[in-house]
């Protein structure tokens, strides 16, 4: 899987160039989730990774506001900048995040880790919590909350005029 289009939230980086300054600039920006699998070619267990990741991405595409999936050849790993100790396994994925990193074998959300397209979701999600909404409502923040009160007390009236229906018809 190749980026498309310069402002891809996808990468697939196999040589300096381009998408390689592109990738340092993303992962300058402390918004950001940059999800990378580094790789490394001839190796066993990479091979076999790639088209989980693939389907990981294909399953995310788009992914979420500020979520990057990169896929990466673990000799361009000196050249990202915010990359202080190069993965010396592989493969490895981390998720970096403003300026530190996760990875996916330290992640204790993962049910299994067994570097399936379902195990890339579940540290997604682990490590992206989605934002926070908070919702505030002008009336129920006057006299210490005392709205829920009252919405509790209606609730019990309409309880008993329903009881009160239903004794009526029964009674008809």
């Amino acid at each position: 899987m190749s980026s498309s289009s310069s402002s891809s939230p996808i990468l697939d980086i196999r040589s300096s160039g381009k998408e390689l300054d592109r990738l340092n600039k993303i992962m300058s920006d402390p918004k950001n989730h940059v999800f990378v699998f580094f790789f490394m070619h001839g190796c066993g267990p990479c091979n076999n990774t790639h088209p989980q990741w693939d389907t990981f991405v294909k399953n995310n595409t788009p992914p979420p506001p500020n979520v990057f999936l990169v896929r990466i050849d673990q000799s361009l790993s000196n050249q990202i900048k915010h990359v202080k100790d190069a993965p010396s396994s592989f493969p490895t994925l981390r998720c970096y995040h403003k300026g530190t990193y996760t990875t996916y074998e330290n992640c204790s959300t993962i049910k299994n880790k067994d570097r399936s397209a379902e195990s890339f979701q579940q540290w997604l999600n682990h490590s992206n919590p989605p934002p926070i909404r908070t919702f505030s409502h002008p009336h129920h923040s006057h006299h210490g909350g005392g709205g829920s009160r009252t919405s509790g007390r209606r609730r019990k009236r309409s309880r008993s005029r329903r009881s009160r229906r239903s004794r009526k018809d029964i009674r008809t």
